[in-house]
């Protein structure tokens, strides 16, 4: 994974008040897997989830950031 899309998804993750861990690439050239590590002291919910995951998701297809 390149340092542009490490440092999209870091913004996105702690301008929703999350702390960012870690991200991560996995699987193969025609399947890939990005994985990324949230926290937050009072923890989160499925919710924050998936709206963290929209969020990502979005703004890596508006900025094609990642290669396919």
């Amino acid at each position: 994974m390149n340092q542009k899309v490490f440092d999209l998804i870091e913004r996105i993750v702690t301008a929703e008040g999350f702390e960012f861990v870690t991200c991560e690439t996995s699987g193969n050239a025609k399947q890939r897997i990005l994985r990324v590590v949230v926290d937050r002291p009072d923890g989160l919910t499925l919710e924050n989830c998936a709206i963290l995951s929209r969020q990502i998701g979005a703004k890596l297809d508006e900025e094609d950031a990642v290669a396919v």
